[in-house]
């Protein structure tokens, strides 16, 4: 995770924001921010994309997998919403995204 660590680091600063600004936004503690970017604790899926979608990134890129910043997300939004707590939840919604995409085809 050093290299996730490093990523989110030097993206939140890119954008001058605080470790603060970034746990207000993401509804957790400073503290949490701060072991996240010192790699002393693993976020959760839905925080380590909410960094991608708000950065605009890839996860491939904040994991390491590549060094292209690209994302196929343009506008920033969201994929997890915030009202999203289970995982029972989370399925059902990429359910739903699933059969949106077959029905496009």
């Amino acid at each position: 995770m050093e290299i996730f660590a490093q990523r989110i680091t030097a993206l939140r600063k890119g954008e001058k924001l605080t470790q603060t600004d970034v746990a207000k936004m993401l509804g957790v503690t400073q503290a949490n921010v701060y072991k996240y970017e010192k790699g002393l604790t693993e976020p959760p899926f839905k925080t380590v994309l909410w960094y991608a979608d708000y950065f605009g990134v890839s996860t491939d890129y904040l994991f390491g997998r590549t060094n292209e910043k690209g994302s196929e997300i343009k506008d920033n939004k969201a994929i997890v919403p915030s009202e999203i707590k289970t995982y029972e939840q989370l399925k059902k919604v990429i359910r739903s995204v699933i059969e949106e995409e077959k029905a496009k085809c």
